[in-house]
């Protein structure tokens, strides 16, 4: 595999987790607004990664 398309991956790994969690913390969440605070720390690598969806999230 090239080194792009790896990267590639996991940019859109961890986009789509970034988006999960803010819109599981604000079900009215939309890209270009700001993150609920808190809404990120339950991301790990592990989780994303693994193409594990559930996002733990902690206010």
């Amino acid at each position: 595999l090239s080194a792009g398309w790896t990267m590639e991956q996991y940019e859109h790994q961890y986009r789509q987790a970034f988006a999960e969690a803010a819109k599981a913390a604000d079900h009215t969440w939309k890209a270009g607004k700001p993150i609920p605070e808190g809404a990120l720390d339950g991301i790990t690598r592990e989780s994303v990664e693994s193409g594990r969806k559930s996002v733990d999230i902690k206010l």
